[in-house]
Parts: C-alpha cells; structure tokens; sequence
C-alpha cells in the first residue's frame, strides 16, 4: 500500500510539474518506485525516521512499537540505511509523538500509534549513522538540518551557518557513550523505544531554542 501511494503520488507530481515530498518512508519497495520516477524527471524528495532503520517487526517491545506506517522487516532497515549516504533519502525527521506511556495501555487496536523521536534523533543518527556505518557530519547535518529548510523553503533564514542565519545551533560530543535511561527522556511522553540502547555521540546544550 505504502508502495502503491508512493508511486500514484510521483506519477500525479510529474503530471502536474510540481515535486512530490515523501514523508515517513519505511519500505525498500516504496522507495525504489520512486526512484524510477526520478529517472523519468519528477522531482521526488524522500524523508524517513530512525525507528525504520533501528526497529523491524521482531522488535520486543510490544504496542510501544505500533506506528504509522508500521514497523518493517530488516531488510527495509537496510537498504534504508543504504539511501542515507548516497542521496536517494534527503532527509530524516522524528515525526515526535509525545503522548504519554499511557496512551498504549489499550490493545493493540486501541492503543494510540506513534512514538517520541525528538530526544534520539540526533543520537540514533551519530551512533548508528556514524560510528557503525562510516555516514560522515556533514552529510548527517544536510540531512538533519539543511536538506529540510531547502525543500521547506526556509534555507533563507535555516539550515546553515552563515551571516543572517537564525541562530540554532546545537553542541554535541560526537564520542560520548552513554545508555538511555528513562530518567534521561525530556519529552513529555516520558519514554522512548530507545531505553537501554548504548549510544555513542549525545548532544550537550542548544542555543537559540
């Protein structure tokens, strides 16, 4: 389905000479429609989240996983990974749910989908991104920070250093290894699909917030 939409929505943006933005994608299918559209001039751009790239359908944590589009197995982690360095994927977002724990205590039909990502995007992208597959700072930071104010059309005032620019920037040690505990979560959710994950790379104080 997710595959289906995708690729009805590329061919309708071609169509209609306007680019397509592609948010939450989760599958490799998906992704690779798309990408043939590209090759026939549609201007597609593709966002993901952490979780698609960390957690697949084997993952233990129960309801806390259910989310929209749903989680998919490790080969979809995978080659969305792969999108990352090479460009086919030009952005990573959160898509921050910050209900709390409560909000899955339901069955699986009625508990609420989604998760919080704000606290672990940075964290997930440098440990996983970085250390573990070689993704370099510069290219996390296009795909952060300044892919989204160009294709947001904000890169006049966001999305790079420079002279006029707002001044939102965040200080990080890149080297900094830590666990997620559930006392380290600032959202008001409370939790996060990450608690007990050993990272590398924590983000030490922002200014301009």
């Amino acid at each position: 389905m997710e595959a289906d939409a995708v690729q009805s929505s590329a061919y309708l943006a071609r169509q209609a000479g306007a680019p397509l933005y592609v948010v939450h994608t989760s599958s490799r299918e998906a992704l690779e429609l798309a990408l043939m559209q590209r090759t026939r001039g549609t201007q597609v751009f593709f966002e993901t989240w952490t979780h698609y790239q960390t957690h697949d359908i084997f993952w233990e944590g129960g309801k806390k996983g259910k989310i929209n589009p749903p989680l998919r197995v490790r080969s979809d982690c995978e080659h969305l990974r792969q999108g990352l360095p090479n460009g086919e994927i030009d952005t990573i977002g959160t898509d921050h749910v910050h209900r709390d724990i409560s909000s899955k205590s339901a069955d699986i039909q009625g508990s609420s989908h989604g998760c919080p990502g704000l606290d672990t995007m940075l964290p997930v992208s440098l440990t996983d991104g970085r250390h573990k597959r070689g993704l370099s700072l510069e290219r996390i930071a296009k795909l952060t920070s300044t892919n989204s104010a160009r294709l947001m059309g904000l890169d006049h005032a966001k999305g790079s250093m420079a002279t006029g620019m707002d001044a939102e920037l965040t200080m990080t040690d890149v080297d900094a290894e830590w666990t997620l505990e559930r006392s380290d979560v600032l959202s008001s959710a409370g939790y996060s699909i990450y608690e007990g994950k050993r990272f590398k790379g924590q983000k030490l104080r922002s200014i301009g917030e």
